[in-house]
C-alpha cells in the first residue's frame, strides 16, 4: 500500500501544467486595461451614419407623404 502512494506521489510530482496556461499576474491586468480602454473608446466614437438605415427613413418619410 505504502509503495503504491509513493508511485502514485512519483507521477504526480511529474504532472506538469500545459505551456499555453499563462499565470494570473500583471499581464492579465494590463490585457483588461487595455480591453476597457477599447471599449471605452468605441463607446465615445461617434457613429457615421448609416446608409441603409438613412435609405429606409427617406423611404418611409416619402411613404407618409
Amino acid at each position: 500500500m505504502a509503495s503504491q502512494q509513493a508511485s502514485a506521489a512519483t507521477r504526480l510530482a511529474l504532472v506538469e501544467p500545459p505551456p499555453c496556461v499563462l499565470p494570473a499576474g500583471p499581464s492579465k491586468l494590463d490585457r483588461l486595461r487595455q480591453l476597457r480602454a477599447v471599449i471605452d473608446s468605441l463607446r465615445s466614437e461617434r457613429e457615421s451614419r448609416d446608409p441603409l438605415i438613412a435609405w429606409i427613413l427617406e423611404r418611409e418619410k416619402e411613404e407618409a407623404s
